[in-house]
């Protein structure tokens, strides 16, 4: 079972606590001013999606939970993305008022739909605004080929990739004791 411990990551590391027996915990997860800490990564994820750790330890159960974080990811890359689009709209760096129809489509179109299939851009997004994407809209999940150029792949096709796109873009640090 997951323990979360709070603390000021931000400005100190401090010694992760041992298990009663003995043990370190094999995984940890920081987020905000607290820090999870795990046996699975399953409790971690469960730590970010409400809900996750109640699905059957079976085929249905994995699916459910392969759905449950392409969902998630797609919420969290639809609003990176339109962060991004905003940072780089009010510094100058990118004007939708000149932009293509087919620039802002593949900007603005919801994540986790494979509605960016890249066909109107050659499978190459040069834009100077990086494309936020799902790995899971791309094959081996889907007919279509990664879209390459400046793009940022999320993957929640598996539970360590979900919580490394996490880190990746910023939302939590995830730790892996060297010893598993």
């Amino acid at each position: 079972m997951a323990t979360a411990v709070e603390t000021n990551q931000t400005t100190t590391i401090t010694p992760s606590p041992i298990r009663e027996d003995g043990a370190s915990w094999p995984y940890a997860l920081l987020v905000a001013d607290e820090t999870i800490y795990a046996d699975s990564l399953t409790e971690l994820v469960a730590h970010v999606i409400e809900g996750y750790d109640a699905f059957a330890d079976d085929e249905e159960g994995d699916v459910l939970a392969f759905l449950t974080r392409v969902d998630s990811a797609s919420s969290i890359a639809a609003q990176s993305q339109a962060v991004v689009l905003a940072e780089m709209t009010e510094s100058g760096e990118f004007d939708p008022e000149t932009s293509t129809e087919t620039i802002l489509t593949a900007l603005l179109t919801p994540r986790g739909t494979g509605l960016v299939d890249g066909s109107d851009f050659g499978g190459n997004w040069d834009n100077p605004v990086p494309l936020l994407l799902l790995t899971t809209d791309y094959a081996p999940f889907t007919a279509y080929t990664l879209i390459t150029g400046n793009v940022e792949y999320f993957d929640p096709s598996n539970e360590r990739t979900y919580l490394e796109s996490l880190q990746k873009f910023g939302f939590v640090e995830l730790f892996v004791n060297a010893d598993i």
